[in-house]
């Protein structure tokens, strides 16, 4: 029984996470999202403009941040596209 209990536990942890962690790729298209963790290098973020782009959006950067993140840019999407 505390294996299964345990078992489920696990289960809704990893779910929850999994829903946390949102990538663009998986997100729904037409709704803005900031991006993942990592380094905002040029490669990254051209990568990410081009994304957002096909989206139909802009990449922009998050209010009073230092831009060294690829977190501290989001990818903005007008409503209606």
């Amino acid at each position: 029984m505390k294996r299964l209990l345990l078992i489920a536990a696990l289960g809704l942890t990893t779910t929850a996470c999994a829903t946390m962690n949102e990538t663009p790729a998986q997100g729904a298209k037409g709704r803005s999202y900031t991006l993942d963790e990592g380094p905002a290098d040029y490669d990254s973020l051209h990568r990410a403009t081009e994304l957002c782009k096909s989206r139909g959006g802009s990449l922009v950067p998050v209010k009073d941040a230092d831009l060294t993140e690829l977190s501290d840019y989001s990818c903005v999407i007008p409503k209606g596209k």
